[in-house]
């Protein structure tokens, strides 16, 4: 599994602070951590679900990480990409390319969309067609349209049948 420590020193190594154990303040290396975990937890707030935990002892980078290895990448790269103004360093256009495909993969690989199923029976007026059917060759005695089983033809107030642009009659499921 991949420790915070590698997380961090990934992320100082793509801009260039690749030796951040010996180089940075503790307060420095704390607030890396805060945003690690300050962008986890956003991403988590978004739908991308890594099923990041924070770790008991915050000032241990040797707490193994609870997200998927696939996501290593992405984190580092855009903890990277978060960092790199804090410590007056500049994102090169490669890391910004990597950091957007990184976040891009981690939504699709996790985000989950839920499925709205439609109501068996629609709202019922101009806006639902799904339920319409037309009706032509059926013809009663005398001339009226005969609607299909489980089918009532339309009329309007005035109890005139309603009639498609196509000279077929229209029918609706009842």
């Amino acid at each position: 599994m991949t420790t915070r420590s590698l997380i961090l020193s990934r992320a100082f190594g793509r801009i260039a602070l690749g030796s951040y154990e010996f180089d940075l303040s503790p307060d420095e290396k704390e607030m890396a951590r805060r945003e690690l975990t300050a962008m986890l937890n956003e991403w988590e707030q978004e739908g991308i679900a890594l099923n990041y935990v924070e770790p008991d002892d915050d000032a241990n980078d040797a707490v193994e990480m609870t997200t998927p290895a696939w996501a290593d990448g992405p984190i580092w790269n855009n903890l990277a990409v978060r960092l790199a103004p804090d410590f007056g360093k500049a994102v090169s256009p490669q890391l910004s390319r990597d950091a957007r495909r990184g976040y891009n993969l981690a939504i699709s690989s996790t985000l989950i969309i839920p499925v709205e199923s439609r109501p068996r029976l629609g709202i019922r007026g101009a806006g639902d067609r799904s339920r319409w059917v037309n009706v032509s060759g059926n013809l009663g005695a005398g001339g009226e349209p005969v609607a299909p089983a489980g089918y009532a033809l339309m009329t309007d107030v005035d109890g005139n049948y309603l009639i498609a642009p196509d000279g077929t009659y229209l029918a609706q499921a009842i």
